[in-house]
């Protein structure tokens, strides 16, 4: 039994293909056991009529015309299912009847279907006697019910084998295909190998699926390349803005002209940040950090308080630490020191004045708990590129989205959650 992300229980295709036809099955044969019964009985109602008819035209055409009364009760010790009884008056014509006799092997009793016809032998007058014995009703409902029931069975478990069998072979094309697109991933590709198949369906998912990665690949590899050489060619611009500024800022200058100065300086260091954070990813995503090594989570969350201490002071922010001895782990330095680097700015950012931000080292994990809105964040758009809570923050929106990369690079987890006041992230290290 799987359960999806909403809690609804789902179903496996073939599964549910399977209980259809069965449930289909069933129902057909349910409703014809009864329609088979019927038009069975009807049938049998109609060839002992036939066969009763045979033995009155018989009768009456090489018997009656030579029979006397004498003979009566001899012809009576003669014949079982054909008699000459007394005249009836109830009876003026051809009527059959169905009625029950006893079984002289067993005595049980058994349905006859019964014809009475008025005769005349030597003017005198008598009643024509046949019977021809019927099928058991039970005995026929149990039969049929054997019968339907063995067919029923057989007919489920053969659907079944074949279905399971057959169809996962048949089907083996796709859940291959699907494993690959599981684990593919856009920013590393891989080569995909597409299921050899005779199957019209199946040809057709192979060419689209082709197609489609092939358009998303290029794509994504042109949007990374505008990005990275866009920002490789605004670094030589932002150094001599970033030079012409400062010259600026070292002239005497008024007030308005002081002020619109720091308004381009601030400006600036957002722009420059920006531009770093995108050659970061751009990097991350080109695997420029291969190279790892075994690293203390400790020294470098020390080497990052210390350095982030100003900022701590300027918010009035103070910070709780609890750490591990056993909690190396295996990465590039830089990339574990801009991970935990976003994630502490982060919290200093976005929490209040003053606040709190308690930080428990674990063996293969890192949280990071801190005071803040008193609501939780949206967690659909919280690790997205240029997702801000707080339009007015001076953050380039780009810091959690790189916490991200990182992790699915390592094939880390972050996560993110809020509760008692307090907003938390999990950073899980396995």
């Amino acid at each position: 039994m799987v359960w999806d992300i909403n809690g609804n229980m789902t179903q496996k295709l073939l599964n549910k293909t399977l209980r259809v036809y069965m449930l289909f099955s069933v129902a057909v044969l349910l409703v014809t056991a009864p329609l088979f019964y019927i038009i069975t009985q009807r049938i049998q109602l109609e060839e002992a009529d036939e066969a009763l008819m045979l033995r009155q035209h018989e009768f009456e055409k090489f018997n009656l015309p030579v029979l006397k009364s004498s003979d009566v009760s001899q012809w009576n010790l003669w014949h079982r299912d054909i008699r000459i009884e007394n005249a009836d008056r109830s009876v003026s014509g051809t009527k059959f009847t169905y009625e029950d006799f006893p079984n002289i092997m067993d005595g049980d009793m058994e349905p006859f279907r019964v014809l009475r016809l008025p005769i005349r032998i030597e003017k005198k007058p008598y009643m024509f006697f046949a019977r021809v014995n019927l099928l058991d009703t039970e005995d026929t409902l149990y039969a049929l019910v054997l019968l339907y029931t063995s067919i029923i069975l057989l007919l489920l478990i053969g659907l079944y084998i074949i279905t399971k069998r057959y169809s996962r072979k048949l089907w083996r094309p796709f859940h291959q295909l699907l494993e690959q697109l599981e684990e593919f991933e856009i920013a590393r590709p891989m080569d995909m190998l597409y299921p050899t198949t005779h199957i019209e369906e199946f040809m057709r998912m192979n060419s689209v699926v082709e197609n489609l990665l092939t358009r998303n690949l290029a794509s994504y590899a042109s949007q990374r390349e505008f990005i990275e050489n866009a920002a490789h060619e605004l670094q030589t611009p932002l150094a001599v803005m970033r030079a012409k500024l400062d010259n600026l800022i070292q002239l005497p200058l008024s007030g308005k002209e002081a002020d619109a100065l720091e308004t381009l300086n601030h400006s600036l260091d957002r722009l420059a940040n920006l531009n770093r954070n995108l050659l970061l990813l751009s990097k991350i995503e080109n695997h420029a950090f291969l190279e790892k090594q075994s690293i203390s989570v400790n020294e470098i969350m020390t080497r990052q308080l210390n350095s982030l201490s100003e900022q701590l002071a300027f918010y009035g922010v103070s910070v709780d630490l609890i750490k591990n001895e056993n909690n190396a782990v295996q990465a590039h330095d830089n990339l574990l020191e801009i991970c935990l680097s976003n994630l502490l700015v982060n919290a200093i950012r976005h929490n209040t004045k003053p606040g709190t931000i308690s930080i428990s080292i674990g063996n293969n994990s890192v949280v990071i708990a801190n005071t803040g809105p008193s609501q939780s964040l949206d967690k659909d758009r919280l690790f997205h590129r240029f997702s801000k809570t707080d339009p007015s923050s001076p953050g380039t929106g780009l810091g959690l989205a790189i916490v991200k990369r990182i992790t699915e690079l390592y094939h880390w987890d972050i996560q993110y959650s809020f509760r008692d006041g307090q907003h938390f992230f999990l950073l899980n290290f396995k």
